[in-house]
């Protein structure tokens, strides 16, 4: 089962630093594209398949583009994420050992897109300027896919 996101929490983003925020969006981000891999190496439909490729492929983009805001933010990022970054989109106690179907992906997915979304929404309320309205954008992006990822459910359940 889909358990409870630690995100949002404000002790999370107290004493956050710009900087930390953005190396652990990216780890975040990072953690996320290995997660959909695994995914597609627990189901043999193509479907599945070729949706959890995309959505890999859209993560390392997310992971590039927090960067390059970095880089426009003239900031360096510190080397490490801090603990917890990598619970934004993967829940440990799913079971990937299975064949996991189309639906399933679907359903995982949705929930994984929706607490990066929550993530990035916390991140904001930390920063003000080009950094918050950068988180927020982040936030509404992982909204957006939760959302077609539902439409996708919806028409796959009939």
């Amino acid at each position: 089962s889909i358990g409870p996101s630690p995100f949002p929490r404000e002790e999370y983003v107290e004493n956050l630093s710009i900087e930390q925020a953005l190396r652990n969006a990216v780890e975040a981000e990072l953690a996320a594209a290995r997660f959909y891999s695994r995914l597609a190496e627990h189901t043999t439909d193509p479907t599945a398949r070729r949706l959890v490729q995309q959505l890999h492929d859209d993560e390392l983009k997310h992971a590039a583009a927090i960067e390059l805001m970095s880089r426009r933010l003239g900031k360096v990022l510190p080397v490490h994420a801090t603990d917890g970054y990598a619970m934004v989109e993967i829940e440990h106690e799913w079971d990937l050992d299975s064949n996991i179907n189309y639906l399933s992906v679907l359903e995982r997915a949705i929930a994984a897109e929706r607490k990066a979304s929550r993530f990035y929404g916390t991140l904001a309320t930390a920063f003000t300027g080009e950094a918050r309205s950068f988180f927020d954008e982040l936030s509404m992006v992982e909204e957006l896919h939760a959302n077609r990822l539902l439409k996708l459910l919806e028409k796959a359940r009939g």
